[in-house]
């Protein structure tokens, strides 16, 4: 599978410059995906994203509408992995040739890691794949 190609429209736009607005940083990607809208920001913004006590993230919240999560950008696949899942902690995430192995601490882990029917495992290849090419994600 192929890294998506990103578009905005332009209600999009305008939610980045309200973010970029309230928060006084960069955004990398801003994506709806379900009920949650995700903001991509990275490294160095990161708390100053959130605000105090998560005083920016819970005013865009009420300024939507809607809830909102924010993720930490990384180059690195496994640490921007670890960012996607936070605060679920995996045991281990194993990358060899565009296949990922998430390794979960226990069972009720696994559980959430996957979904039902699949639906957050796909939900986290859908997100990987805007920035990294995987064809595959595995939770042990």
């Amino acid at each position: 599978m192929t890294k998506q190609k990103i578009s905005y429209d332009a209600q999009l736009m305008k939610v980045i410059s309200l973010f970029e607005t309230v928060t006084k940083t960069n955004l990398k990607d801003c994506f709806p995906s379900g009920e949650t809208l995700y903001f991509v920001v990275e490294p160095e913004n990161m708390g100053k994203a959130i605000g105090k006590q998560g005083k920016n993230a819970k005013l865009m919240e009420r300024l939507l509408k809607k809830k909102i999560r924010i993720l930490e950008f990384s180059p690195d696949l496994g640490t921007f992995i670890k960012n996607l899942l936070h605060p679920i902690i995996p045991k281990q995430i194993d990358i060899v040739d565009e296949k990922i192995t998430i390794t979960g601490q226990d069972i009720k882990t696994k559980a959430i890691l996957i979904g039902r029917n699949s639906s957050n495992l796909n939900h986290y290849k859908e997100i990987i794949n805007r920035y990294f090419e995987v064809k595959e994600i595995k939770v042990i």
